[in-house]
């Protein structure tokens, strides 16, 4: 028995076209008839479906994609004009603000109490927090927004909100924002960056504000810390008497040089005793006696008495040569003599002050001119002896009580210096405090850096919208792509005959 060979695909292929039947329809076509005999509501997806595809036969193919190519072209270029028409103009003002990127540094220098500074690092120097993007917020914020609208009498939703754009690697904000007419964008524009330069002044005002709050709450327990040091040093000095630790080194220095003082007198003193010894050893007489002799010759009174003693000595010598000793005149003279010599020997007790049994002596060691010489620099030695002597005696109690005086004082001047560091440090703290809260005031962009305008809002010169040299190319971009896919589609069936006559039998 003889089987049909099957047929090839080509030959079904070729059979389907030559049927015109709807039941002889694409094999594509006739699965979605199938199913839309099931589901509802997709005829006009089948009927696509069948214009699209190669479906009741050749005849009329050309007239359906010709007829699409049109309708698409048609509602392409359709909602390009209404676009260009019925869209309103719009008119786009923009700014650019740029933020210096440079931090700043003070240093306050304060004589024996200490330093302050304040460094403000630049705000960009972080990597976690960037203040273009604080700015941004800052700029597109409620506060901003609501502030610029009441100063144009608008409301929110008519200001619009500005479109903000940051520049990466830069520090560049530019904003913008759109109106319908140049001089109302720039307008409205220009409202924004008043409202946002206002509230960055007042953020930095309200930070400043705050801070300093801050220091002064804290400065109040240093400034008590100073008070308490300060009444502690009062009492301390009003108690023991030493007044700073500068008054206990005077003590000691003075201590210091009145030993030195004193070892110089002694020397001194021992330097002339030895030398008067040495002189009242040549002219054997003690130093005493020669100060006595002195002493006496130094005496108008007792040297008027002296002068009547040598002259009543001369007058009786006189007249011992021409009488005997029991004359007249011998023994008046003689008498004369010797009330002179008793008158001399109490005046000599009255200015020595001591009895006097060696009278004649003590006249007769002036009565040369050599000898009177030399007994004189022996008492000027004795007496600048005595004088050191007495200074050498002042200086060893005057050192004994101002050693005793700075012992006792020793620890006073040691607890002195401790509360004087206290204070001290007292006042370096509250000081250091002062000047960075002064420091902090100079640098008002610490926490909202300096931000300059580097153009003010612009005046527009061509609208934003409606862009039509952008809608025209959308347009015919469209346009090209549609016709490309219906040329897919146009030519899909050959590339398919020649794909299948390929293959193998």
């Amino acid at each position: 028995m003889n089987a049909h060979p099957p047929h090839s695909p080509v030959e079904s292929l070729r059979t389907r076209d030559e049927v015109t039947s709807p039941e002889t329809d694409d094999p594509d076509a006739r699965p979605a008839r199938d199913k839309s005999a099931a589901l509802p509501g997709t005829e006009l997806l089948v009927a696509l479906r069948g214009i699209l595809l190669w479906s009741g036969g050749a005849t009329g193919r050309g007239r359906r994609y010709l007829l699409i190519g049109v309708l698409g072209i048609a509602v392409i270029w359709g909602l390009t004009t209404a676009y260009i028409v019925l869209t309103p103009p719009s008119w786009r003002s923009h700014f650019s603000l740029i933020l210096p990127g440079a931090g700043v540094g003070t240093s306050v220098n304060l004589e024996s109490i200490g330093q302050a500074s304040s460094n403000a690092p630049s705000p960009f120097a972080g990597t976690s927090i960037s203040p273009t993007v604080n700015y941004k917020e800052i700029l597109t914020s409620q506060v901003v927004l609501l502030a610029a609208a009441e100063t144009l009498d608008l409301s929110h939703k008519t200001l619009g909100k500005p479109r903000v754009k940051l520049v990466d690697q830069t520090q560049l904000i530019h904003a913008s924002i759109d109106a319908g007419t140049p001089e109302e964008a720039q307008r409205r524009l220009g409202a924004v960056l008043t409202a946002f330069q206002i509230q960055l002044d007042s953020l930095r005002t309200d930070e400043s504000q705050k801070r300093e709050a801050g220091y002064r709450r804290s400065m109040a327990g240093f400034e008590a810390g100073v008070r308490r040091a300060r009444a502690g040093i009062l009492a301390f000095q009003t108690r023991t008497g030493l007044i700073s630790p500068d008054q206990f080194t005077a003590s000691v220095t003075q201590l210091a040089n009145l030993r030195v003082d004193l070892g110089e007198t002694r020397t001194e003193r021992v330097r002339l005793e030895r030398k008067a010894e040495a002189l009242a050893e040549q002219l054997g007489v003690a130093p005493q006696v020669a100060i006595d002799a002195f002493s006496l010759t130094s005496d108008p009174a007792f040297q008027a008495l002296r002068e009547v003693h040598a002259e009543a000595s001369a007058s009786l010598a006189g007249h011992a040569t021409k009488w005997g000793p029991n004359h007249a005149m011998v023994r008046a003279e003689r008498a004369r003599r010797a009330a002179a010599r008793d008158d001399m020997k109490a005046r000599a007790e009255v200015l020595l002050g001591r009895p006097i049994t060696d009278l004649d002596r003590l006249v007769s060691l002036t009565s040369g001119a050599d000898r009177t010489v030399l007994l004189r620099e022996l008492v000027s030695l004795t007496v600048e002896a005595n004088g050191l002597a007495s200074g050498e005696q002042a200086l060893s109690d005057r050192i004994a009580a101002l050693a005793a005086e700075v012992t006792r004082r020793t620890d006073d001047a040691a607890r002195l210096e401790d509360l004087l560091r206290d204070l001290q440090v007292s006042e370096a703290v509250f000081a250091s405090a002062l000047a960075r809260v002064d420091s902090g005031k100079a640098d008002a962009f610490k926490a909202y850096p300096l931000v300059q305008v580097l153009e003010e809002p612009t005046l527009p010169e061509n609208p934003s919208a409606p862009r039509k040299t952008l809608a025209v190319a959308g347009a015919v971009l469209g346009s090209l792509f549609l016709m490309t896919c219906l040329l897919v589609l146009w030519i899909r069936q050959p590339i398919l005959h020649k794909l299948l006559r390929a293959e193998p039998s």
